[in-house]
């Protein structure tokens, strides 16, 4: 290979690198309020609905709650029954590592017979989660939700990645159906893995950190996802996501 080729060579390589942290940033502000994290103090008998938080039929609602200065004691979302705003139960599941105690950070996404819902929520500022909930004798129970990356891979657990940056998001197709959304950017020493992951993965790299070269993978997919018997959702359709 020749000096000027060498050259052009290198600076597509720190291009890409670049263009992926860029991508990273972009995901981030994604992901984030204006600040980086919302914080609130609650009086105290103060539940303060989430986004989008009342269901459609007006019965109920998903609320948080938190004791102390910015609810740093006892934080949990909880639903309630409306339209005297009273509470039921707390969401066990959701917690107990939180970066939010505001509502404003929260948002729940209803079914139009509002017998399920998901809330979409962040475990830290670049992680964003998710959960799946069933409604029965207007008392909440979880419904699992399938991890795409892991579907799409095959493999239970991820042990040389490093989550950079997580988007999940669920819109609601009809009352039983609803399309899942996943997005994520991991760092990882093994290229391997974009085999691994096909066309639902872009691979850019690598960059050289105290002399390791570290690869940054691209996950995005979609997948049409219907509930099932034992309080599951299964998937009928998986495609690959955008990745812009």
């Amino acid at each position: 290979m020749t000096d000027h080729a060498e050259a052009a060579s290198s600076a597509l390589a720190k291009l890409s690198v670049a263009l992926t942290i860029c991508a990273l940033a972009f995901l981030a502000c994604r992901l984030e309020p204006a600040s980086a994290t919302s914080v609130y103090t609650y009086g105290k008998n103060e539940y303060r609905i989430v986004r989008d938080g009342l269901a459609p039929n007006k019965r109920l609602s998903i609320a948080a709650h938190g004791e102390g200065e910015d609810a740093e004691d006892d934080f949990h979302l909880y639903l309630i029954a409306e339209p005297a705003h009273g509470k039921i139960a707390p969401l066990e599941e959701i917690g107990p590592e939180l970066l939010d105690t505001g509502a404003d950070a929260y948002r729940a996404t209803w079914s139009s017979d509002s017998r399920h819902f998901a809330v979409h929520y962040r475990v830290s500022r670049h992680i964003g989660a998710l959960k799946l909930y069933g409604i029965e004798h207007d008392h909440a129970y979880e419904v699992t939700v399938p991890s795409l990356f892991r579907e799409v891979l095959k493999r239970g657990a991820v042990e040389q990645e490093r989550q950079c940056a997580t988007s999940i998001e669920a819109e609601w197709l009809d009352n039983t159906r609803l399309l899942l959304k996943e997005y994520s950017v991991f760092e990882t020493v093994s290229p391997a893995l974009a085999g691994a992951a096909g066309r639902f993965g872009r691979l850019e790299g690598p960059e050289t950190r105290n002399g390791e070269k570290l690869y940054f993978l691209t996950f995005s997919a979609r997948a049409v996802c219907e509930l099932a018997p034992r309080n599951t959702c299964q998937i009928i359709g998986l495609t690959p996501g955008p990745f812009d």
